[in-house]
């Protein structure tokens, strides 16, 4: 039973599709925000999986991505494709119903100086056709 917390004798409430949880929103704040709907607690989850640091998880040594690492990296030809490959990687393995549509890899002079880029992110997911995009920094902190 579904009951609204604050309210006067906490009334009961019958369960409808608004009050479907479906997980914690990333990054963790004071404030815990859920999501409302699956696009955006898989959103979140694959921004979790990118900036988790490999070995960084308690019992999963394996989980994430070694992006951060990368950024401290000189910035060579190869660069933009080491980040592509680590993405893809971790995605495949941990995601694998993501399918990576675009990876943009952005970070201007400055950025560069402190070692920060921002990747943009586009994909769908198996068995459906609407685009998905993600935006978000790689940087230490």
């Amino acid at each position: 039973m579904a009951y609204v917390i604050g309210t006067k004798n906490n009334t009961f409430v019958e369960p409808t599709i608004e009050l479907q949880r479906y997980g914690l929103v990333f990054p963790l704040t004071s404030e815990f925000k859920v999501s409302t709907n699956i696009i955006d607690q898989i959103k979140s989850n694959l921004i979790n999986l990118l900036r988790t640091v490999k070995g960084e998880r308690v019992m999963q040594p394996n989980f994430g991505c070694d992006l951060i690492k990368l950024v401290f990296e000189p910035n060579t030809d190869f660069f933009n494709e080491r980040i592509e490959d680590e993405i893809e990687s971790a995605v495949s393995f941990w995601m694998p119903f993501i399918i990576i549509e675009t990876i943009d890899i952005q970070s201007s002079n400055e950025d560069k100086d402190f070692n920060r880029v921002y990747v943009h992110l586009t994909f769908k997911l198996d068995g459906q056709s609407t685009i998905q995009e993600i935006t978000f920094p790689i940087t230490q902190g």
